[in-house]
């Protein structure tokens, strides 16, 4: 409570709220009078009862990724939302970033030629990363018991289980509670892909994995990999994901004429056979060893961060961004985006619309590897079949 009662606003002037409320329950919360919206950070098998909750009692909500757990839900959620006169905002903070804008423009005005492979890749190494959260660093249980966390509660419509602080702490290792890598990082590479080259759901979905490093009870693969086509784009998306290597692949969009590396910053690099800057490399005007160009001009040290995760969330621009010369925090921008739309009207850049075709994406992939078969989209039912 003290954390709520007391802050700072954006003047930098102190606030004491000594009339914050406590609430025992999300609906006894959107149901009162005195809430006009609601960010919704729970662990993610809570987010489509709580969304449509919120929603129902004409609450804007901004929700943190992943939407839902299954296609049902999504339809659901999509019907209510589009249904109401909410201000919605899924929480891809990546959308406000100026690298992924700028890589946008790259690819509109034609510099790698005709894409047809977009490879994208997300590592870790350490056993945080691999959602192991229940121990302290000196191998101690973190807090919390029945007498201090609603495990029932928590636990919502999913089934009842004994208490578990392994649980509470790691519910992403559980496909109970969880898409496994898909909801929690591949979502947020499909958002940007998305951004950048605007192609809505993949035609078919094929994946693979499987536990082959961290042994400790879990249904997430701590080693996956994806391929999504789209047949009517001519390109494909390759994805694979592993928490036991640290080594940093950026997003790499591969064109006939040279490639675009996006994170924090992006270079666009000339294929030395390349149809469009055959002359220049031949003159000596580009060298293909060398970027013909970089964004931004001065690349942020990465290296002035104080842990392995920023570090990790900086390379994949989801920290901060260059803007008008500054560098500003991503979340900041997209959660402000979310509030002048609710106060001025206009639309959000993760609207529902844009929120269903990322989870479809991601809901394939994850079906895809629990049920080992391919997946395709049919666009006319607007189904995963």
């Amino acid at each position: 409570m003290d954390i709520t009662r007391n802050g700072i606003r954006p003047s930098g002037e102190t606030v004491n709220n000594k009339n914050a409320k406590r609430y025992r329950t999300f609906k006894e919360m959107v149901a009162s009078p005195d809430i006009d919206a609601v960010i919704i950070s729970t662990p993610d098998f809570h987010h489509a009862d709580m969304v449509m909750d919120a929603v129902k009692e004409g609450k804007h909500v901004y929700c943190e990724k992943a939407l839902t757990l299954t296609e049902e839900e999504l339809n659901e959620v999509y019907k209510t939302v589009k249904s109401s006169n909410v201000v919605f905002q899924l929480g891809h903070q990546n959308s406000k970033n100026e690298t992924f804008k700028k890589a946008k423009q790259i690819i509109e005005k034609g510099i790698l030629g005709k894409v047809t492979l977009v490879e994208r890749t997300t590592n870790r190494n350490t056993k945080h990363g691999a959602w192991l959260r229940h121990l302290n660093d000196d191998g101690t249980f973190k807090p919390g018991s029945e007498d201090t966390i609603d495990w029932k509660q928590w636990l919502g419509k999913t089934k009842k289980v004994p208490f578990d602080l392994e649980r509470y702490y790691g519910w992403p290792r559980w496909f109970t509670y969880d898409t496994g890598l898909s909801g929690q990082l591949f979502s947020h590479e499909i958002d940007s892909v998305n951004q950048i080259l605007g192609f809505g759901i993949p035609n078919k979905v094929v994946s693979s994995g499987g536990i082959y490093f961290h042994k400790e009870p879990r249904d997430m693969p701590d080693t996956f990999h994806s391929v999504l086509e789209f047949s009517d784009r001519e390109f494909s998306i390759l994805y694979s994901a592993s928490l036991a290597n640290s080594n940093f692949r950026g997003r790499m969009f591969m064109g006939n004429d040279a490639s675009m590396i996006v994170g924090n910053d992006l270079s666009v690099i000339v294929n030395t056979d390349s149809p469009q800057f055959r002359n220049k490399i031949e003159s000596g005007l580009i060298d293909p060893s060398i970027p013909i160009y970089t964004y931004p001009k001065q690349i942020q040290d990465i290296d002035g961060l104080t842990s392995a995760s920023e570090k990790y969330y900086a390379q994949r621009g989801l920290i901060d961004t260059s803007l008008g010369g500054k560098t500003m925090d991503v979340t900041y921008l997209h959660m402000k985006e979310w509030i002048d739309v609710i106060q001025h009207g206009g639309e959000t850049g993760c609207n529902i619309d844009r929120a269903f075709e990322d989870t479809i994406s991601v809901l394939m992939m994850h079906k895809s590897y629990v049920e080992n078969r391919p997946l395709k989209w049919d666009a006319a039912k607007r189904k995963i079949v």
